[in-house]
């Protein structure tokens, strides 16, 4: 069983600029992680200007992921969600 300790945001960022979209899953190892855009599974690295990097904290059961856009284009907008 996992649990998200932090709670969903809506960002805005302007054409060009990075930006970093983080998660937050409570829980045992292992934990998977699927980043969905628009309900749709998608893997970063068919994107170059995309990446997702985790860290698990074993101490507090935290498992903290990111996905990073760098250079943000008008197509990369969309409902981003971590499911775990």
């Amino acid at each position: 069983l996992h649990s998200f300790p932090t709670r969903r945001s809506s960002d805005l960022v302007a054409e060009g600029l990075e930006t970093i979209l983080k998660c937050q899953i409570r829980g045992e190892s292992p934990i998977h992680v699927d980043w969905r855009r628009n309900n749709m599974s998608f893997e970063a690295e068919s994107n170059a200007r995309m990446t997702i990097g985790s860290v698990h904290d074993k101490n507090t059961s935290i498992l903290s992921t990111q996905l990073k856009i760098e250079r943000s284009e008008k197509s990369d907008s969309g409902l981003y969600e971590c499911l775990a």
